[in-house]
């Protein structure tokens, strides 16, 4: 995934950030997970501006048992 994600940025592929989630999708029960990309639409009044999103989220073992 994150191979994919640094493709689009250096490639400007919006093809290759298509692909990264597919494999975030695929990976069920990480113990730690990440995500880039356009999460929520939002637009600014002239409709210029573009806004990413990302979050990182770990799993507590501990507090599950």
């Amino acid at each position: 995934m994150l191979i994919e994600y640094c493709n689009s940025f250096e490639q400007c592929s919006i093809d290759a950030h298509k692909e990264g989630p597919c494999y975030w999708t695929k990976d069920v029960g990480p113990t730690m997970e990440s995500y880039i990309g356009f999460i929520k639409l939002y637009r600014d009044p002239a409709g210029l501006c573009g806004e990413w999103e990302g979050f990182v989220a770990c799993v507590n073992n501990y507090a599950l048992e």
